[in-house]
């Protein structure tokens, strides 16, 4: 953007260079800018252009194209964009070609990136803390046909103009496009309230002057995410939509492969890699019409509910950057509580939607196993496995899923995420069932706010238990306590056994390693770390014996929700705490206001929904003294995703839902 990289002129300014104009092109620049309202940061830099070119052009009608092409080293396929005389064309030729050219897209330069490197890599971090790395993904310059071009040139007439067309519904329609919710944004630029361009433009300029405080991006997609956005306004101009999520920006998790753009998942060994291919449930999203913006932090392997890696440093969390964000998805979760994103692409194995959403005061679903397709996340290595093979089948624990600032958001990215898997999809189709409920009142509802296996923080309890008094008091039927044949401690057990034979898989645990960990058996900390070294090392028979433990805690969930249509209770028994990368997971300490707990802890009350591949809703429930967001964790039965999220939107009205961060 408006920048010189490598001896190119930037996009902006490659046209206005080559026609030189002299004064009254500074003229025309400086009214241009002011009507289709450019950033003041791309104004200055491309005035400085400007500048630059009019001395390098004086006499910009007597200079032939070789020799703009020494002066400027610009590409030569710039020079194709219209045929040689148009250097010779009198100046109203030119005025006619130059506003032909920018009204066709809708006050944007259509030829931005011509002639650029096709993959251009900004400078690297220099404090690894607070700046993203810059991608742009391998992608063909933007066509222009030159005889149309010519043919304007010629006749000074012009195309009717890109138009921004206003529903009489829509005329008082208000949107936030720092906070909105993804259906709002949805609407609001479908009914011309702003562009996606705009938007897109918009989102950029918040990370520019956020991210920094929270260090959230690994990747950004800046270059791209504005051709798109062009595009997108350019079809709906044309009365054509590219999906639901048509000109939506929205974030990826850096777990989740993006062809042409950076995936790192955390592993130095990534640095520099970029996939072929999308994710799967990547690509649902673009074909949705979303646009990426970036890709967000990640811990390594996306194995820690707290997000910081080597390569890109650590995640704060936006209600107090002294503390984390949470994890795997702790960069999402972060963006979206800043208002850097509409929407997140998470995954969850031991929490990684719902803690990061607890603590940063958003919303995540963390879906039914096998309901979104886990294929094109990254662990294990790209080069450890064959890319065009699909684990999902491997898969016992880990889910795919989305994230969001409002609840009404959830359902919505879930529906185009969803479905079977491309190599089932010849034989399955998805067909969810709808809420079990219509209105609040009708829910029956199971809760708990606390437990000694896992003693819950006691402002979090009173929290719970203010929105369970809430719900009783708008009609909901609540009964307390667990379900009969489920016991917290056992349920635990079983999860944490097979958490560890999951993430086997990490290049990390190698046998060495292994052997090390054995030594700390002695510790305090001893039993929990005997335990997940036992489930590193486990054997084929004792993995069975604990997946049949696993189905048959869903068999019991399942008699309850029989009778019951959602449970409630923590997410977590803690809030966000202090950043803590001591090396030994689970020799941490967590500082909570009440006590001091193991890091363990921590992994606790997610553990019912993740063991028996049920759906878990978390929304924000309240905040403590030290304005601490705290989450409510709403489970459902298996497949009945939609009735957790149903219960989320109407429990999100009572309750208040999202609030932005101070200073956000």
């Amino acid at each position: 953007m408006g920048s010189v990289k490598n001896g190119h002129v930037a996009d902006q300014t490659y046209l206005l260079a080559l026609c030189g104009v002299g004064d009254l092109l500074r003229d025309f620049f400086f009214r241009l800018f002011e009507l289709t309202k450019f950033h003041l940061d791309q104004f200055m830099i491309a005035k400085r252009e400007v500048n630059r070119a009019q001395q390098l052009f004086r006499h910009p009608f007597r200079a032939d194209n070789d020799q703009r092409l020494q002066m400027m080293r610009l590409p030569a396929q710039v020079f194709t964009l219209c045929p040689r005389q148009f250097v010779h064309l009198p100046f109203p030729a030119c005025w006619s070609f130059i506003k032909h050219t920018i009204r066709a897209a809708s006050g944007q330069y259509i030829f931005a990136g011509a002639g650029h490197p096709a993959h251009f890599r900004g400078n690297r971090p220099t404090n690894r803390k607070c700046r993203a790395r810059m991608y742009a993904p391998h992608e063909k310059p933007v066509a222009i046909d030159v005889k149309e071009c010519h043919h304007a040139v010629s006749t000074g007439k012009e195309p009717p103009r890109m138009k921004r067309t206003i529903a009489k519904a829509s005329r008082g329609m208000k949107f936030d496009p720092d906070f909105g919710s993804a259906r709002q944004a949805g609407k609001a630029i479908r009914a011309g309230v702003i562009s996606s361009g705009e938007l897109v433009r918009h989102v950029f300029g918040r990370i520019k002057k956020h991210n920094e405080k929270i260090n959230a991006f690994v990747t950004l997609n800046e270059r791209q995410a504005l051709r798109l956005a062009r595009r997108a306004d350019e079809a709906l101009a044309r009365g054509e939509t590219h999906g639901p999520l048509h000109g939506l920006p929205i974030v990826i998790k850096d777990q989740f492969r993006t062809a042409g753009l950076c995936t790192t998942c955390g592993f130095r060994e990534l640095e520099n890699y970029i996939p072929g291919e999308n994710a799967v449930a990547v690509q649902r999203l673009l074909d949705a019409g979303a646009i990426i913006v970036g890709k967000t932090n990640t811990p390594v392997g996306a194995s820690d509910i707290q997000t910081y890696n080597r390569l890109a440093g650590t995640t704060g969390n936006p209600w107090d950057t002294a503390r984390t964000a949470g994890g795997s998805t702790g960069g999402g979760a972060a963006a979206l509580a800043a208002g850097l994103g509409f929407l997140e692409l998470g995954s969850d194995l031991a929490g990684s939607i719902r803690t990061p959403s607890n603590f940063c005061g958003t919303c995540g679903h963390k879906p039914s196993l096998h309901l979104v397709p886990f294929q094109g996340a990254i662990p294990p290595l790209p080069s450890a496995v064959d890319q065009r093979i699909d684990q999902e089948e491997l898969n016992d624990l880990a889910v795919v899923g989305p994230m969001s600032r409002w609840a009404e958001d959830l359902m919505l990215e879930l529906s185009i995420i969803a479905g079977p898997a491309p190599a089932k999809a010849a034989a399955y189709r998805l067909r969810l069932p709808g809420p079990r409920k219509t209105s609040l009142a009708e829910y029956k509802v199971g809760f708990v706010t606390d437990d000694p296996f896992s003693p819950v923080q006691p402002e979090i309890k009173s929290i719970i238990g203010d929105a369970i008094g809430l719900l009783r008091s708008e009609g909901v039927k609540v009964k307390e306590g667990w379900p009969a044949g489920i016991v917290f401690s056992d349920i635990f057990d079983t999860y944490f056994s097979l958490l560890a034979a999951y993430v086997s898989q990490d290049p990390v645990f190698t046998d060495s390693v292994i052997e090390m960990m054995k030594l700390l058996f002695f510790m305090p900390y001893g039993d929990t770390q005997r335990r997940f070294v036992e489930g590193l090392t486990m054997t084929h028979s004792n993995w069975t014996k604990l997946s049949i433990q696993r189905l048959k805690s869903r068999l019991v969930w399942q008699e309850y929700f029989k009778t019951f249509d959602a449970f409630l209770m923590p997410a977590n028994c803690v809030t966000a705490f202090a950043h803590n990368h001591e090396r030994n997971m689970w020799g941490r300490i967590i500082e909570a206001p009440d006590k001091l707990r193991y890091y363990v802890e921590a992994f606790k009350w997610i553990s019912p929904a993740t063991l028996a591949g049920l759906p878990a809703t978390v929304i924000p429930a309240g905040k403590t003294q030290a304005n601490l967001p705290v989450g409510i964790q709403i489970m459902g039965p298996y497949m009945e995703d939609a009735t957790t999220l149903d219960l989320a939107v109407k429990m999100e009205k009572i309750l208040g839902g999202f609030t932005p961060p101070p200073g956000f």
